[in-house]
């Protein structure tokens, strides 16, 4: 990776691809971050930076990766509570995953695609639904696709409740845990919540990867069926 010239340390990298303008950002950071860190005449030693104590654990990471917390920051207490309320499900590992990324806007829809440099065209990041809006979490999952919209009010109904769909991830699965009278019927219909949530998911890479068709009737018979 590198040789000494005297007292200096030169770096020599060997990329199998042509940087990005992000990565070449990220690579200028960490030479600043390792710049004259380094001592032969010292020992190398492991720190976890995520806990005071310095000490790696299991937690720390999870508390890192839900909320972004480290030294410069404080938990969303709103969130930690919304999803300790997820791993509570019987549904599935995979679908309470897929609900962990879910609620922190981290799945790999079009639009954070795009964020992530992914997808380079601009016009590839409309829904895959109908084409029209961008596809974002808020957009495809809750309340402003023209496809999916409908698919709450008809599992509500089907339910025997009436429910207006939020526009934002935290509030719209807060509102519809909510609707439940007891914690036996909150647990149920956030295993309902989850399952709505991961048959819209499949059904859009359903459109996208192979080509399938769908129709708002077609989603709630499939999130019927998982029942």
């Amino acid at each position: 990776m590198g040789y000494w010239v005297r007292d200096r340390w030169e770096w020599v990298f060997r990329w199998k691809s042509v940087l990005s303008v992000e990565e070449v950002i990220l690579l200028g950071k960490m030479l600043q971050a390792v710049e004259g860190k380094v001592s032969l005449n010292s020992s190398d030693a492991w720190s976890w930076n995520l806990d005071t104590s310095r000490v790696y654990s299991v937690k720390s990471v999870y508390a890192h990766l839900s909320c972004g917390v480290s030294e410069a920051s404080s938990p969303n207490q709103n969130l930690v509570h919304v999803i300790a309320r997820v791993w509570k499900s019987k549904a599935p590992s995979k679908v309470t995953s897929f609900a962990w990324q879910l609620l922190q806007d981290r799945l790999p829809t079009r639009l954070n695609l795009v964020r992530r440099s992914i997808i380079v065209d601009p016009g590839s990041v409309v829904c895959a639904f109908h084409g029209v809006v961008e596809e974002s979490v808020e957009h495809i999952f809750f309340s402003r696709c023209v496809v999916v919209v409908p698919i709450w009010y008809f599992i509500a109904r089907w339910l025997g409740w009436s429910f207006v769909p939020h526009s934002t991830i935290l509030s719209h699965f807060e509102g519809f845990i909510g609707l439940g009278s007891s914690k036996r019927v909150g647990l149920g219909l956030l295993l309902v919540w989850l399952v709505v949530a991961w048959t819209v998911w499949n059904s859009r890479n359903d459109v996208i990867f192979a080509g399938g068709t769908l129709t708002v009737e077609s989603i709630v018979d499939r999130v019927k069926f998982s029942f």
